[in-house]
């Protein structure tokens, strides 16, 4: 072979290489905008799941400062950072941007080489009815994004639950109308909080401790096991306004994550079994996905679960054990999409200033959380 045949030869061979690196990256990665298929095999889809800290007091944007060495040094990829505004959020009353700012200014994209997956917090408090929601509430949570967008976090953590009084009952959300035009009320309220959230900040992800399946009566016979009570008719409107979140990211570039806050589950099949059901489970067999959005909707669903640390006995199960959290963990983490979230009540791991009376987790259950995390991410 002379020299300019093998030059030529090489830069063949070099150009294949890279045309199919550049054909791999392409089914690694993604096209831009896209989301993976359920139904598409790619390295995106077997990426580990990431593990999420949100503890019964949170910690606020002045404890992360404080505390930043040490909480980088945690088993976890981000924590749940709750913000004086986050009980403000969803509101009738605008957003006081100013002191939002100021508080979220100590913090910057980039302060952890650890905690890279950091979300800010908003709870579910009354708010007037859906109807409303497409005013202020909207712009409310479009604010609260852009000001988390600012301070370097991935997404908001959005708890649904009514600590601050009813927020989801049709004496609240919905007076007076019927059941058809209160659930299409509280979706249209959902899509227009998501459309505002993506507006401020277009590949936000918004998780939220529960999905639609809180309002299916279905939810509780396709989940035992694990342990889960029917709570529809306590929540029959909410699951309509989170089938409103999940509906406007499609074509973007939005994460709507169902947080499956079951907590029971012990084994690797009732992770299964609770991801398929939030995600094909639903569409196929829940009357509140609509028609139209039945065959894709498993695709715009990121499916998580919450890990429970058991101070006392719950549905069955408890007191826990580091033996259990590991556990917990590893087979959620394992079975998830993209994020599995641990709820801890018996430690100040974050070192939350407000809940100082509580101890920091002792090393055993520092150790147990760091194994459990290794091996669910081993997927």
């Amino acid at each position: 072979m002379t020299r300019r045949h093998m030059v030529f030869s090489i830069g063949m061979i070099v150009a294949l290489v890279f045309g199919l690196l550049a054909v791999n990256a392409k089914t690694i990665l993604g096209e831009p905008g896209t989301r993976p298929s359920n139904s598409t095999t790619t390295l995106v889809a077997k990426l580990p799941a990431k593990l999420l800290l949100h503890q019964i007091a949170p910690p606020t944007a002045a404890d992360v400062v404080r505390a930043a060495r040490e909480l980088d040094e945690l088993p976890f990829d981000g924590i749940v950072v709750a913000s004086e505004a986050s009980s403000s959020v969803m509101r009738s009353v605008p957003l006081n941007d100013a002191l939002t700012a100021q508080e979220l200014a100590v913090l910057s994209p980039g302060m952890f080489h650890h905690l890279t997956d950091n979300f800010l917090l908003v709870y579910a408090t009354p708010a007037g009815q859906f109807t409303d929601f497409l005013g202020t509430v909207a712009d409310n949570f479009a604010n609260f994004a852009r000001h988390a967008r600012a301070a370097g976090f991935v997404g908001l953590f959005f708890d649904v639950e009514e600590y601050f009084g009813p927020a989801w009952s049709p004496e609240v959300a919905c007076r007076e109308l019927s059941d058809r035009i209160c659930r299409a009320n509280a979706r249209n309220a959902g899509a227009a909080v998501m459309r505002a959230l993506i507006a401020a900040w277009p590949d936000i992800k918004l998780l939220v401790t529960y999905g639609p399946s809180i309002s299916d009566p279905r939810t509780s016979q396709a989940l035992n096991p694990p342990t889960i009570n029917d709570v529809s008719a306590s929540h029959p409107l909410y699951g309509s306004f989170a089938v409103g979140l999940a509906q406007a990211t499609v074509g973007t570039r939005a994460v709507f994550i169902d947080g499956g806050e079951v907590y029971t589950q012990n084994s690797q099949a009732d992770v299964q079994r609770t991801v398929n059901w939030l995600t094909t489970g639903m569409a196929e067999n829940s009357p509140l996905i609509p028609s139209e959005l039945k065959a894709q909707y498993p695709t715009l669903v990121s499916p998580s679960m919450g890990v429970f640390d058991f101070p006392e006995p719950y549905r069955g199960k408890g007191p826990g054990t580091p033996e259990m959290w590991q556990n917990d963990i590893a087979i959620t983490l394992a079975g998830v999409r993209d994020y599995a979230w641990v709820y801890a009540e018996r430690f100040n791991w974050a070192h939350a200033s407000r809940d100082e009376a509580r101890q920091m987790p002792p090393p055993v259950w520092v150790a147990a959380t760091a194994r459990g995390r290794q091996l669910g991410q081993q997927r």
